[in-house]
């Protein structure tokens, strides 16, 4: 099912993904799961600041954050350095990953997945990674079909996605 993750911020509403019978939400799962290893806390923290005051409080979902894509799934943060207005945005050796997907390229509504620690050159090769981002993909695949099949869509007022009974919680 499709869920709200963080609707507080003025920029961007996130969602999640949470499997049937679960708990938690895949990306509750993945900040569970690294904030667990004490060698990475640091950057669990660094990367729930970036999402929440930089993404969703100031700039919105846009491109100079979003230039991981593969097959339609980001992989966040950015990378390298980048500059918006006068400040800038480094993550040079970032070892983790949140894959994600901005809602048909829209500034306003992100869908975060699972992710984990990049350990080899690239996502692939990195075998706990690559499980994630390929289940990440067949995610974004269902949503988008689901778009396509307007089983779901954006209620403009309220900028919220709603299936097509207005439920706010997603089956798909």
């Amino acid at each position: 099912m499709l869920e709200i993750w963080d609707d507080d911020c003025p920029k961007v509403t996130f969602y999640s993904v949470r499997k049937d019978g679960a708990l938690h939400s895949e990306t509750e799962l993945f900040f569970l799961r690294m904030y667990k290893k004490k060698e990475y806390r640091l950057h669990v923290q660094r990367l729930m600041s970036h999402l929440i005051e930089n993404i969703g409080e100031r700039y919105g979902a846009i491109d100079p954050f979003f230039s991981r894509i593969e097959r339609n799934v980001i992989a966040l943060p950015h990378r390298g350095k980048i500059r918006i207005e006068h400040l800038s945005f480094g993550f040079l050796s970032f070892p983790l990953r949140l894959f994600a997907m901005r809602l048909k390229n829209r500034e306003d509504i992100v869908i975060l997945f699972n992710g984990g620690n990049k350990r080899g050159r690239t996502i692939q090769e990195s075998e706990e990674l690559s499980m994630k981002f390929y289940e990440a993909q067949s995610f974004a695949k269902q949503i988008e079909q689901a778009f396509s099949d307007e089983i779901i869509h954006v209620d403009e007022t309220t900028l919220k996605l709603k299936d097509f009974n207005g439920n706010e919680i997603i089956q798909f």
